[in-house]
């Protein structure tokens, strides 16, 4: 089963439909938001960027590093940088596995038997060597206001994720080459200092 994702512990962020943006901050840890539902067995994480804008961060985490404080909760994650697709495992990696990515491109997040592939329109772009566990929520980080993506969806039997509600007033929305280590910056180099 499928289909739109409610949001959680939403920080710096806005919901229109399919769509998640961020609104504020400058900076790792301004904009951040993850979903009420959780993986609880093998499936996998789909989203398309919307646009070609650097700055945001998409991926699975496990639901006791909530809420979200910085894109280091997030276990397995995407990072859309400037004119590079990169891989961050909690906060760590920071491997480039793409040059480049359209406003329509597919990413895809999957877990098969605790093994994490990550995949841009159908073609693979790494397979993690961190074992995933189960529960895992979907969550994104931003960098800077007005970064968005769309069309978030899980494929398999997601359920809701009954954990802890997060900080107060958080509320639910419906609706290749190595890199060095350190935070993202806002210009997509990886090792630079946070932006």
């Amino acid at each position: 089963a499928g289909g739109q994702l409610a949001w959680q512990n939403l920080t710096g962020v806005s919901v229109q439909g399919s769509t998640i943006t961020s609104t504020s901050g400058s900076g790792w840890g301004t904009s951040q938001a993850q979903t009420l539902q959780s993986l609880t067995g093998d499936g996998n994480m789909t989203f398309s960027p919307g646009d070609n804008i650097y700055g945001k961060m998409v991926g699975l985490m496990a639901p006791s590093h909530s809420p979200i404080t910085s894109y280091s909760s997030i276990d397995f994650a995407l990072y859309l940088a400037s004119n590079q697709i990169q891989i961050y495992e909690s906060g760590g990696l920071g491997l480039t596995v793409g040059a480049g990515y359209s406003g329509g491109d597919v990413f895809k997040i999957t877990v098969t038997s605790g093994v994490v592939k990550y995949y841009q329109n159908g073609s693979l772009l790494y397979t993690s060597l961190v074992a995933a566990t189960f529960p895992l929520v979907g969550a994104m980080a931003a960098v800077t206001s007005g970064r968005a993506i769309n069309n978030v969806a899980f494929s398999s039997a997601p359920i809701l994720y009954a954990g802890g509600a997060g900080a107060s007033g958080s509320g639910v929305v419906g609706g290749a080459g190595g890199g060095g280590a350190g935070a993202p910056s806002g210009t997509g180099q990886a090792g630079a200092a946070a932006g």
